[in-house]
């Protein structure tokens, strides 16, 4: 029997495209595209996924989706799943601090180091030998489980060359191949072969992938390249003399003709033993360019997970697959990024969009940019810039017009009193009647069709209790009474 194992590195990104679906406890969570897919593992019929957020069961054909979170009362120690192993119809489950678990349809056991001889709660790494053994790789030695009987193995009592072990595989010889932190080792039950850059022509010791292709040939990806053993010869790839897209190897797989799947920090590369075909996010439909995971499937299609989400690979093109992994109920959930960074900015809702306005950033200091976030698709789209450099503001949407007001050209200094109208059908920015004073630090609030300007400072030292009130109908200003004590405020008022 074939199984298919994988192990991870991190890294942490974005969660979007969220939808709102019914879960099987009759709560509702949110399905979101987005999930930093760091595990994948297939089960005949079904895929298993397993993010930061939860693991989720994927069903190819019909695309119908199973949630397993904690929150949702399912046996997961962790959220933070980190490697998958699937054993006659049951899914192994290694995650970051919370030990492994099992599930077999129906039932979970957790194993952790109160009640197993688990090493440590942190489980990078699993395979299953031809015995039906589960081999579990953590950051303080390797671990046996029989079903019965535990055995452990570390650097001072063993073969193990590290007690890091990041990545596991087994060949058809009952041998168990660990990659670890430092040094690559092969176990027959008995006897350990350890392999170093000082006894072999690898390039780097630091090993994050392992697989076994249809020759028996065994594959290693480093944080310095890739490497194929036949048993006596070794073969290394770089970037800088192969087809190899980038030297840090997170993930490999196979597919049934002979293929090599290669998951870089920037790039995924199919590799047939002679020319290399690589892809990324300008020439497939790949989101994100650091490939976390690979699988092959029953149907021998390739699956890749990424920060950005999960894809599907069938022959020709790369597809993003909705995966349904929890992003929460009363839990947070990573977005795209906004492409500008920043602070000091206002950001205001229209027409279900949120538009990102101005701000400042330690680079460039004020910036004039309107970016907008498409909740649904999303996407961050660059709109038309503003007229002057404008930061620690005010906005308010009024009539389907946005108004940034006052501000300071930047972060502690100069403030400004003028306002500016955007028009987002026309795209366009339009400086109106400015306000009475400068100000900054100020708070914007729509009463009875006017917008109140209230609070903010002179120079960020001097508190202003004055409440003016712009009239956008007129395009006038009036003075209302006092604040009882001048302030600054942040926070719209209701």
């Amino acid at each position: 029997m074939k199984y298919i194992v994988l192990c991870v590195t991190f890294i942490v990104i974005a969660v979007a495209l969220t939808g709102f679906v019914r879960a099987q406890d009759d709560v509702w969570i949110s399905s979101t595209l987005y999930a930093n897919v760091s595990a994948l593992a297939d089960d005949g019929d079904y895929l298993w996924v397993g993010s930061e957020w939860g693991l989720t069961r994927l069903h190819r054909a019909t695309g119908d989706i199973s949630f397993y979170h904690e929150r949702l009362d399912a046996g997961l120690p962790s959220e933070k799943l980190t490697s998958l192993a699937i054993d006659h119809g049951t899914v192994w489950i290694g995650t970051e601090g919370g030990g492994a678990a099992s599930y077999d349809g129906t039932a979970w056991t957790v194993y952790n180091k109160r009640n197993s001889e688990l090493p440590n709660n942190n489980v990078y790494a699993l395979t299953i030998d031809t015995q039906g053994n589960i081999w579990f790789g953590t950051d303080s030695g390797l671990a046996k489980f029989d079903g019965e009987n535990w055995m452990t193995f570390r650097s001072f009592d063993s073969g193990l060359p590290h007690n890091f072990v990041q990545c596991l595989s087994t060949d058809d010889q009952g041998n168990v191949w660990i990659g670890t932190e430092n040094g690559l080792a092969q176990f027959d039950g008995e006897n350990w072969t350890v392999y170093t850059t000082e006894n072999s022509d690898l390039h780097q010791y630091n090993f994050k992938a392992l697989t076994i292709d249809t020759q028996g040939n065994v594959w290693f990806g480093t944080i310095w390249g890739l490497a194929k053993f036949d048993g006596e010869n070794w073969m290394t790839f770089t970037s800088f003399d192969s087809g190899l897209p980038h030297n840090f190897v997170q993930s490999l797989s196979t597919d049934d003709q002979g293929n090599v799947w290669i998951g870089t920090k920037k790039g995924l590369a199919r590799f047939d033993g002679e020319n290399w075909t690589v892809y990324t996010t300008d020439n497939s439909g790949l989101s994100n360019t650091s490939i976390l995971s690979l699988a092959k499937d029953t149907d021998g299609s390739i699956w890749a997970g990424t920060p950005d989400g999960l894809a599907h690979f069938e022959g020709e093109s790369w597809t993003e697959t909705n995966t349904g992994i929890l992003a929460g109920r009363d839990t947070w959930s990573r977005r795209a990024n906004m492409p500008t960074e920043r602070y000091g900015h206002s950001s205001i809702v229209l027409d279900g969009k949120i538009h990102a306005i101005g701000g400042s950033n330690i680079t460039h200091g004020a910036t004039t940019t309107l970016e907008v976030y498409d909740p649904i698709l999303n996407i961050w789209t660059p709109k038309a810039d503003m007229t002057m450099t404008r930061t620690n503001f005010s906005a308010y949407v009024f009539n389907g017009k946005i108004y940034a007001i006052g501000g300071g050209h930047s972060f502690e200094r100069n403030p400004i009193k003028s306002i500016e109208e955007y028009d987002p059908v026309t795209d366009t920015w339009t400086s109106i009647t400015d306000m009475p004073r400068r100000r900054m630090g100020l708070t914007a609030s729509l009463v009875n069709g006017k917008i109140f300007i209230i609070g903010g400072a002179d120079a960020y030292e001097t508190s202003f209790p004055e409440v003016d009130v712009y009239d956008p109908l007129t395009n006038t200003w009036t003075t209302k009474t006092d604040l009882p004590t001048p302030n600054l405020i942040y926070q719209p008022l209701s």
